[in-house]
């Protein structure tokens, strides 16, 4: 059966996720979010040649159609360059916890996608599990408005904090609706490592102008070692944990693969208390929302 096998390439990119994610809080500190991005992706595509060349993915037959390829490119544009430029700024503005809590609003759309367009059932647990995420993103956002509140906006903070709110529900947004893409793309294109290497490659070919375009590149040049060495090790478990959930995604359906994701929660919170704990702070309304999420993960998945 596939669920074994996909629950497996699911909480495994969602470990990396987390582990980028964490890592990332202290990379972006000292620098701009969208070298995070351009940083990753260079990382990530050695990565995942390395990976088809040991999956034996090279070898195997391709389908270069108009469709595929379409398909994974919006998939590596909107994923790697739109919605990881706002997970980048809304993780330097309100920590990896808050930040993948709100990433995780993809579950709605992602999960409609898949019921809608590539008829994938829907159940009762289904929608309570929804209910319970969307419940735990509604108490990460409150306590946000509170703490602003409280501080009464004091050098800009709260409009900092409100913008990376809104950066993270615009991620959740954006890659909501690559699961949907992937799958489609997958299932047309063939070996899915490979299709994450087209998808990378589609991303890169964006990113590129925009980093040239702007004065990002002269913060690529100017990166102290640590700050690099940072980013370097988040691009190279983003790049796992895409190659992981592209695996995932190419043998389940968007309804089983996305619920799972949603653990990430509970590794960012642990990894986030054990490395970072002096730079974000994790109360019980974010420990509670976040359980939350986790909670509805686990209703879907027990379907």
């Amino acid at each position: 059966m596939f669920e074994g096998l996909a629950a497996a390439f699911t909480v495994g990119a969602a470990f990396s996720f987390a582990t980028r994610s964490v890592i990332l809080r202290k990379g972006v500190v000292k620098s701009d979010p969208f070298t995070g991005v351009f940083i990753s992706l260079v990382v990530s595509l050695p990565t995942a040649l390395v990976a088809a060349f040991l999956n034996g993915d090279l070898s195997r037959p391709m389908n270069f159609g108009l469709i595929p390829l379409v398909s994974l490119a919006l998939a590596g544009i909107l994923h790697f360059v739109v919605g990881r430029g706002f997970s980048y700024a809304a993780i330097k503005s309100i920590g990896a916890s808050r930040t993948e809590t709100l990433i995780n609003t993809q579950l709605i759309l992602s999960s409609a996608l898949g019921v809608l367009v590539l008829n994938e059932e829907i159940t009762v647990p289904l929608l309570i599990g929804m209910a319970l995420i969307l419940t735990g993103i509604m108490l990460i956002s409150l306590e946000e408005i509170r703490r602003e509140k409280h501080a009464g906006g004091a050098k800009g903070g709260g409009r900092a904090k409100m913008k990376g709110l809104t950066y993270g529900a615009l991620a959740g947004a954006v890659t909501g609706v690559t699961p949907f893409l992937v799958r489609v793309g997958i299932n047309q294109f063939g070996p899915a490592i490979v299709g994450n290497i087209v998808s990378t490659i589609f991303a890169l070919a964006a990113a590129l102008p925009v980093l040239m375009a702007t004065r990002n590149q002269l913060t690529l040049t100017r990166l102290d070692s640590n700050t690099l060495k940072l980013l370097t090790v988040s691009g190279f478990f983003a790049g796992l944990a895409q190659i992981l959930r592209y695996l995932a995604l190419s043998i389940a359906p968007i309804v089983f693969v996305a619920p799972i994701m949603q653990t990430n929660n509970l590794f960012v919170l642990v990894l986030s208390y054990a490395v970072i704990q002096r730079l974000e702070k994790i109360n019980i309304l974010v420990v509670g929302g976040s359980l939350m999420v986790i909670t509805g993960a686990v209703t879907v998945l027990t379907q």
